[in-house]
């Protein structure tokens, strides 16, 4: 003969804990303002990068393809850098005050070592990347290894914002950032300097 079955021993609802429902609501309309923010942040940055592209490819001419071996170096670099640290603080944000010193030293480190690595390359691609050395090429990448490094403060920060669900705080820091490196790029292009105005390299996740 079967048991009957009591309401008491039934798997609880999410409806039935006080507030559960409203609770998941509320984290589902904050995630999805979040997506909105995120959105709006890559349009504006992906924009402005289009728009700076263009005038460093009108103004610079043949000092652009310098610029554009850089980035190159940076991007191939950029895949290794951090190692994703950032992101494990961030599965692990209720460790965050443990974690955030060891994670931003072992992060600077990491980020330390792709720096030199853009410094030790540099003389050789200005020596080997164009038909004639371009030694234009090694103070450019010098700063965009400085730049690699410097880049390690703003890991911690930002994972902190994210575990808070501060999305709005984390467009608004991309879209500054990307808006500033732009357009000071364009401006100083359109005002006749050389190939070095152009070594704000975007460091932003």
């Amino acid at each position: 003969m079967s048991e009957p079955t009591s309401a008491s021993t039934q798997a609880p609802d999410a409806t039935a804990v006080p507030g559960g429902h409203a609770a998941n609501q509320g984290l589902a309309a904050r995630l999805t303002r979040g997506a909105m923010w995120s959105i709006f942040a890559l349009a504006i940055s992906q924009g402005a990068s289009i728009g700076s592209q263009v005038v460093l490819g009108y103004k610079l001419k043949t000092e652009f393809a310098l610029y554009m071996v850089a980035i190159a170096a940076l991007s191939i670099i950029g895949i290794i850098r951090d190692v994703g640290l950032r992101k494990i603080l961030i599965v692990r944000g209720n460790d965050y005050a443990s974690l955030a010193r060891p994670v931003f030293m072992i992060a600077f480190a990491i980020n330390l070592l792709c720096a030199l690595a853009l410094v030790a390359v540099a003389p050789y691609l200005a020596q080997h990347s164009f038909e004639t050395p371009q030694p234009t090429l090694v103070p450019m990448m010098w700063v965009m290894a400085a730049s690699v490094a410097l880049s390690t403060f703003g890991t911690v920060q930002s994972a902190k914002l994210a575990i808070d669900l501060r999305f709005k705080a984390i467009a608004a820091q991309v879209a500054a950032s990307s808006l500033i490196r732009q357009i000071s790029q364009a401006g100083l292009a359109l005002a006749g300097f050389g190939a070095g105005r152009g070594i704000g390299a975007d460091q932003s996740d």
